[in-house]
């Protein structure tokens, strides 16, 4: 699987792998030193699991996206990424071409959702998107916070969002924040893994891996 992840991401032009780890451990401590833009991590590793070595490399406050990949889609596996700060989950058996938008996307800082992924959110949650629970907003979400948040879903980041809200990205720093607070998360990530589960946003993927409207190449 690691030496498969090597041959994908090196045949982009505008990619290369910089490093493969068997183990949790390794995966830490190769990240500290190598300092890559974004790891593909493996969640069921040896020695340390891949959820703890998440934990791990993004507490060094190094520019580091972490994208889970894993077999599951259940909540036992989901649950533990998203709260570690994941920038996201692919599959296992996902394409080339899946793995490459993915790494793209999470450089860019987007969120990286597999449709199996939110049709698994959507499921649990038990409802089709946009529609909540309980049929009003949970969070008391101003208009703005909603924009903000429907944007985010769609995978823009604070650039693609200052711009399209004509705003500074301070300010979408501010509103991120806020909505994070209402959330009860610590990162976007999981941030739109609650809005999908409330039903507050309806996530329209373009392509079977992110949840970003533009070309991939944006």
């Amino acid at each position: 699987m690691a030496e498969a992840l090597r041959v994908f991401v090196d045949s982009a032009d505008d990619l290369t792998c910089i490093g493969v780890a068997h183990d949790g451990q390794a995966a830490v401590d190769q990240a500290l030193s190598l300092r890559p833009d974004v790891v593909l991590m493996d969640l069921n590793l040896p020695r340390m699991s891949g959820v703890e070595a998440t934990r791990r490399i993004l507490a060094s406050g190094l520019p580091i996206s972490v994208v889970a990949i894993t077999t599951f889609v259940n909540e036992e596996h989901l649950e533990p990424a998203f709260v570690s700060g994941v920038s996201g989950f692919i599959l296992k058996d996902s394409t080339p071409e899946e793995v490459i938008i993915a790494v793209r996307a999470a450089a860019r800082s987007s969120v990286v959702l597999s449709s199996a992924v939110r049709d698994s959110l959507l499921a649990r949650a038990g409802r089709r998107p946009g529609e909540s629970s309980t049929g009003s907003d949970p969070w008391s979400l101003t208009p703005r916070e909603v924009e903000v948040l429907a944007l985010l879903a769609r995978g823009c980041d604070n650039r693609e969002l200052s711009r399209q809200l004509t705003i500074s990205e301070a300010t979408v720093k501010a509103h991120m924040g806020r909505l994070m607070a209402k959330a009860g998360v610590t990162n976007r990530v999981h941030l739109v893994v609650r809005a999908i589960q409330e039903g507050i946003v309806s996530v329209k993927v373009t392509h079977p891996v992110t949840a970003h409207t533009a070309s991939p190449h944006g």
